[in-house]
């Protein structure tokens, strides 16, 4: 028995400095998050745009140009100054994709279209009857139809040819449902257009003045979840056609929590919401609630991860997440985590000393931490801990032995 209790003793040992070593980098989340930045390869740190192309690369749209990640190196697209097989601008706001081929949306500059398999880049230009400025969104439908939403209207190419749908209205957001139709998120509401007439069908969500940032589609229970400038998070029924809001009011971000610029919905059928100013949240579709996310770095300070731009998940589950000048952030929402205990950081256990030797649970779930010169600490819940007096003024506790009622130490 003493042999035996002598390899529990080592095992917890071992045990507990692991737990220490990497204490530095775990957070409250269920996720560990990595950064991709210009450190690491990335030309810009403002990342608008992610896409993940057929072949499984990721393509990351930035305000200096465009890169392709293999999941360990990030390269550029050519950016020569001159060249003609290059980005009519470098400023990439929004990617899709058809066939091989990535459609890229500029801010300046317009349309660029660059084939994977031939490595070639052509480039649309505006004639004098469409003029298209400031590309916010893209949509490739089965025909290989490409729909533009622009800052100052809509607009289809179709073999070559562009036609203009609304010419007056900011169309920030575009996506298809299982069933073809095509929904509009535009700064003054949300449309569908309507394959026959060619025009913008209005939709009535019962918000004044509502501005429509993105649009997310969960074509099971056939919801639309839109993200808004300062109206939070709104769901509508496609079926039914009633509307609710989510506000993130009980936030200490003010009314940043509700510029709920990006939304995308996961795998799980959560919807994932970039605001404007307050960082990253995730909404749980059965509770109706909301969990934040906090993909800021350890000792960083300022406002990089405040504004996310973009969001996606690969076809490892992993999630995406463009920021405002802090790169690209990456979250595995499968992945366990460990959860420090110590006395520092917001959660303090208050521990007598943190140089732990020992670990043990007793048969009614009492949790007991044995330290180097700290004595022994004490929690019914794993969070809260006490000191328990013994009697001796210096202690170090090597091991546990529980026989009945005792416990020996």
């Amino acid at each position: 028995m003493l042999q035996r209790n002598t390899r529990i003793c080592r095992l917890a040992h071992y045990f507990i400095i692991i737990i220490m070593c990497n204490s530095a980098i775990v957070t409250a989340q269920t996720s560990i998050e990595n950064n991709i930045t210009i450190d690491n390869g990335l030309i810009n740190n403002e990342v608008t745009a992610i896409h993940q192309d057929v072949y499984g690369f990721l393509w990351f749209g930035t305000r200096g140009g465009l890169n392709k990640y293999n999941g360990y190196d990030v390269n550029t697209l050519r950016s020569t100054p001159g060249s003609v097989n290059n980005l009519s601008n470098q400023a990439v706001e929004v990617i899709a994709e058809y066939k091989n081929t990535l459609w890229i949306g500029n801010k300046i500059g317009g349309l660029n279209s660059y084939n994977l398999l031939s490595d070639s880049i052509t480039h649309y230009n505006s004639t004098d009857v469409v003029k298209i400025q400031e590309i916010k969104s893209l949509l490739v439908d089965s025909s290989g139809t490409l729909y533009i939403g622009a800052l100052h209207g809509f607009y289809i190419l179709k073999d070559g040819k562009f036609t203009v749908v609304d010419n007056h209205h900011t169309i920030n957001a575009l996506a298809q449902d299982a069933q073809g139709r095509i929904w509009v998120g535009a700064s003054i509401g949300l449309f569908k257009y309507n394959l026959l007439t060619k025009e913008l069908d209005s939709i009535n969500l019962g918000i004044n003045k509502i501005n429509v940032t993105s649009i997310a589609i969960d074509n099971q229970s056939q919801n639309l979840f839109m993200g808004t400038w300062q109206n939070g998070l709104i769901k509508h029924s496609i079926q039914s056609q009633q509307t609710k809001q989510y506000l993130n009011n009980g936030t200490t971000r003010g009314a940043a929590a509700n510029n709920t610029y990006r939304v995308f919905l996961d795998n799980n059928k959560n919807v994932w919401v970039g605001t404007w100013g307050a960082g990253l949240r995730k909404f749980n579709t059965l509770t109706e609630q909301f969990e934040e996310y906090q993909i800021k770095p350890l000792n960083v300070y300022n406002k990089d991860y405040d504004i996310i731009l973009s969001i996606t998940q690969d076809y490892t589950g992993i999630i995406w997440i463009g920021t405002d000048g802090g790169g690209v952030c990456k979250i595995d929402p499968y992945r366990k985590k460990f959860k420090a205990i110590s006395n520092f950081g917001i959660n303090k256990a208050m521990l007598g000393n943190t140089h732990i030797s020992a670990i043990y649970e007793d048969k009614n779930g009492g949790f007991w931490l044995g330290a180097k010169g700290g004595g022994l600490n004490y929690s019914a819940d794993k969070k809260n801990f006490v000191q328990k007096d013994i009697g001796l003024k210096t202690l170090r506790v090597s091991c546990f032995f529980e026989n009945g009622n005792d416990l020996w130490v």
